[in-house]
C-alpha cells in the first residue's frame, strides 16, 4: 500500500499523528511519499523519517515549488500546499500506478486493505462524499445536478490515469480560469473536472465533523459513525484545540503522543487556570496606558467575561427549567395518578414512570400531544393496516398507542436512543402489547422488505430531520413502499431545510398528500378540546400543553392513489 500525504511546518505534528494511526493499524505499508515546503526543517524531516523508519516503512520527501501556484487563491484556511495533492502523478515515480492519499487531520483507526483493493482501473479516484455544507456547487462549478461533490482528505487516486489523461494539468489550468468560483480550492478543482470520474466509497473511510452533529447522519449511519475506519476532523476547532467536542479527540491526542510531536496542554487545563494566569500577565501590564484594548490580551479577556457570563446565564436558564418541569410533574400526580393518558386518540394507555424521550411529557399523559393530528389519527383507526412501522419511537406513545387501537396488527418500533427503547418495552409490557411490539435500533428502507404481512402498512416517521435519508427511490425497496404504504411523516424543515419539497416530489406521483402545521403553544388551550382541564386557569393550561417547538413543524399525511 502506498501512502501520500501533503503538509508545511505548522501542520508536521498533526501529519505525524496521522502516519502514526496509519502504521499502528496497518502493517502492509510499502512506502510514504510526503510533499512539502521549505518551511519544514531537515531536522524535522529526519525526526519524522526516524520514527516512520520504526515500523519498518521508508518515506520519501518532495519539496514543491510554491511559484507554479501564482495568484492561485488561498486563505488562512487552505494555505497553498493544498494544491500539492492535484502534483502526485508527477511527482511520484513512474512506476507507482496507485496511491492512498490522505490529509493531515485525520486518524486511521482500522485496516485499510478492502479500501486499498477497490477496483479504480476504470476512473480517476475513488473518495467519499463530502456531508458538510458545500454550498451551491451544481451552479458554481458547472456539475450537472446529478452528480455527486466529493471530500478531498481521502482520495484513492489512480495515476496512470492521470498521467494518460494529462488530468493535473487540467486540474491547474481549470483553477487558474475559474479562480473566483473557488471556495474550497483542491476540493472544487478536482469535483469540477472530475466530476463523471470517480467512484464513490463508504462514509465509513471519511467520517467528516458533520456526521456527529448533523442529526440526519447521526441517525441513518450511527453504527458508522459509532466506530469508523477514519475520522476526518473537518472543523475549524481541530482535535489538538482546547474547545474541540469531537468524540474521537481522545484518539487523536492517543496517537499524538506516540510521536515525537507530543501533545502539550495539560489533561487538567481549564477555565480557571487560564484565567489566573491571565490575571498574572496583566498586574505586568496595567500601568501602561490603553495597552488592555490595542492588544490581543483585551480580546481574551473580552471572550473570557462572555464565557464566564454564558455559563452564568445557562445555569440559570436550567435552574428555571427543571424548577418548571418539577411544577408541572407535581401537577401531573394529580391529574393522571396511574399516570394513564387522559384524553385523545391513545386514551387510558399508561406509562410506566414520569419520562418522556425528545419531547415534553405533559401533553402526552394530558392526551394532547400533536392534537393537530388526532383528526388524522382517527382515521387511520378506522383502516386495516397489518403493520405499522413507527421511525423515532421514543418511548412508546404512538407505538403502544397504535398496538392498542390495532389489536391484530405487528408494531415495528425504531429508535436509536437505547434508553428510548428501554422505555417503549417497559411501557408496551405495561400496556400488555408487547408481544406485538417489535424493537429496532436502526431503521432502513430495506427492512419494509423484511417484513412479512398481508394487506396494507403505515409508516409514522419522526425521525428528527433525518427525512430524506430513509426515503428515497431505489428498485424493490421503492416499489414495495410506494405499493403497500401510507405515510404520515414530520418533516423537520428546520434541520435540514429543503426537506419538505424533497419529500412532497418524492411522492406526489404515487400518493395523495394532506399538509398539517402545527399550532403555537400559546393558542393549544383555544384550538383544541381540553375539557377536562377546565378548573386550570389559562396561564397553567398552556404550560401544561405546551410542546416546546423550536419552530413551527409540518406533517405530511400520504394516501397511497391506488387505494
Amino acid at each position: 500500500m502506498y501512502i501520500a500525504c501533503v503538509f508545511n511546518k505548522k501542520f508536521l505534528p498533526h501529519a505525524a499523528t496521522m502516519l502514526c494511526s496509519l502504521l499502528e493499524n496497518n502493517k502492509n505499508v510499502k512506502c510514504i511519499f510526503i510533499l512539502c515546503d521549505n518551511t519544514i526543517q531537515n531536522k524535522q524531516i529526519n525526526l519524522l523519517k526516524n520514527f516512520i523508519k520504526q515500523y519498518g516503512v521508508e518515506t520519501n520527501f518532495y519539496f514543491v515549488d510554491n511559484s507554479r501556484f501564482k495568484l492561485f487563491p488561498t486563505t488562512a484556511e487552505f494555505p497553498l500546499i493544498v494544491y500539492y495533492i492535484i502534483l502526485l502523478p508527477e511527482y511520484l515515480p513512474k512506476k507507482i500506478d496507485k496511491v492512498l492519499y490522505l490529509d493531515s487531520d485525520i486518524i486511521i483507526r482500522k485496516p485499510l486493505s478492502s479500501l486499498w483493493n477497490t477496483d479504480i482501473e476504470k476512473y480517476a479516484l475513488a473518495a467519499v462524499r463530502d456531508i458538510g455544507d458545500v454550498g451551491d456547487y451544481f451552479n458554481r462549478l458547472k456539475i450537472p445536478k446529478n452528480k455527486k461533490y466529493f471530500n478531498s482528505g481521502l482520495l484513492l487516486i489512480n495515476l496512470s490515469k492521470w498521467r494518460d489523461k494529462n488530468l493535473h494539468t487540467k486540474i491547474l489550468n481549470y483553477i487558474r480560469e475559474n479562480s473566483e468560483m473557488i471556495i474550497f480550492p483542491d476540493q472544487d478543482a478536482l469535483n469540477a473536472v472530475l466530476y463523471n470520474d470517480w467512484i464513490e466509497l463508504p462514509l465509513t473511510y471519511n467520517v467528516q465533523d458533520s456526521a456527529f452533529y448533523d442529526p440526519c447522519y447521526k441517525i441513518r449511519y450511527a453504527e458508522i459513525i459509532n466506530d469508523p475506519h477514519i475520522v476526518h476532523f473537518t472543523e475549524r476547532i481541530k482535535p489538538w484545540k482546547y474547545l474541540s467536542e469531537n468524540p474521537f479527540k481522545n484518539e487523536y491526542i492517543r496517537y499524538r503522543q506516540i510521536t515525537p510531536w507530543k501533545y502539550k496542554i495539560p489533561e487538567d487545563f481549564s477555565l480557571s487556570i487560564y484565567l489566573k494566569k491571565l490575571v498574572k500577565k496583566l498586574i505586568k501590564i496595567l500601568s501602561q496606558k490603553d495597552y488592555i484594548f490595542s492588544n490581543n490580551i483585551g480580546k481574551k479577556i473580552l471572550i473570557i467575561f462572555s464565557i464566564i457570563l454564558e455559563e452564568r446565564e445557562s445555569k440559570n436558564l436550567n435552574n428555571l427549567k427543571k424548577e418548571k418541569e418539577r411544577e408541572i410533574i407535581e401537577k401531573l400526580k394529580i391529574l393522571t395518578p396511574e399516570l394513564k393518558v387522559i384524553n385523545g386518540p391513545f386514551k387510558d394507555i399508561k406509562y410506566s414512570k414520569l419520562k418522556s424521550i425528545c419531547s415534553t411529557l405533559a401533553p402526552k399523559l394530558l392526551g394532547t400531544y400533536e392534537a393537530e393530528l388526532h383528526d388524522i389519527i382517527e382515521g387511520i383507526c378506522k383502516t386495516k393496516y397489518s403493520v405499522i412501522i413507527n421511525i423515532g419511537c421514543a418511548e412508546g406513545y404512538y407505538a403502544v398507542g397504535f398496538a392498542k387501537r390495532f389489536p391484530e396488527a405487528k408494531i415495528y418500533a425504531f429508535d436509536i436512543d437505547d434508553e428510548a427503547l428501554n422505555l417503549c418495552y417497559e411501557n408496551a409490557i405495561i400496556n400488555r402489547v408487547n408481544d406485538r411490539i417489535i424493537l429496532g435500533k436502526y431503521f432502513s428502507l430495506e427492512k419494509i422488505n423484511e417484513i412479512k404481512f398481508n394487506g396494507d402498512g403505515l409508516i409514522f416517521s419522526d425521525c428528527e430531520g433525518a427525512e430524506r435519508y430513509y426515503f428515497y427511490k431505489d428498485t424493490e425497496n421503492w416499489k414495495t413502499l410506494v405499493d403497500k404504504f401510507d405515510l404520515l411523516i414530520e418533516v423537520h424543515e428546520g434541520y435540514v431545510p429543503g426537506t419538505t419539497k424533497y419529500l412532497i416530489d418524492l411522492f406526489s406521483e404515487t400518493h395523495i398528500i394532506k399538509k398539517i402545521l402545527s399550532v403555537d403553544d400559546l393558542l393549544r388551550p383555544y384550538i383544541f378540546d381540553c375539557k377536562f382541564l377546565e378548573n386550570i386557569d389559562r396561564e397553567e393550561k398552556i404550560k401544561l400543553m405546551s410542546e416546546e417547538r423550536a419552530y413551527q413543524i409540518l406533517w405530511l399525511f400520504m394516501v397511497r392513489k391506488s387505494k
